[in-house]
């Protein structure tokens, strides 16, 4: 695995998420020897709007460059930000996804999912950690 300097957990606020993500975080900074940053919340997304979000946005998130990126962030709620370089942006659950997805790409940095979100699956992220339940 690269060597990452920060390590950050994007949390959707549902605390088994948050867990899963905090626990793989906290190796991968233990292992590596990066920082592990404070975690930040994702904005709260309604069901109609996640689902849109998820299917439509993702793809063009992927297939966008980082200015499109950046703009998505701030329509969804998620504000301008500094972030290190050399960051890994970890996940868990659906909700947080497209916001760890976006996050990498407006900053030229890598994603990690934890689980396999509904809907986007594993392949868009770097790095996809799957408990065996999740096949």
């Amino acid at each position: 695995m690269q060597n990452f300097k920060h390590v950050l957990v994007l949390s959707d606020a549902i605390r088994g998420h948050y867990h899963q993500s905090l626990g793989v975080a906290m190796w991968i900074s233990k292992l590596g020897g990066a920082s592990l940053d404070p975690f930040i919340n994702v904005p709260k997304i309604s069901s109609f709007k996640r689902a849109t979000t998820m299917r439509l946005n993702v793809k063009r998130i992927m297939a966008g460059d980082r200015e499109y990126a950046h703009n998505w962030l701030n329509k969804a709620g998620f504000h301008d930000r500094n972030f290190e370089p050399e960051t890994l942006f970890v996940s868990a659950g659906s909700s947080a996804a497209p916001f760890t997805l976006a996050l990498a790409k407006a900053t030229g940095n890598k994603a990690a999912v934890v689980m396999t979100p509904s809907v986007i699956g594993t392949k868009p992220f770097d790095f996809a950690i799957v408990p065996e339940h999740d096949k």
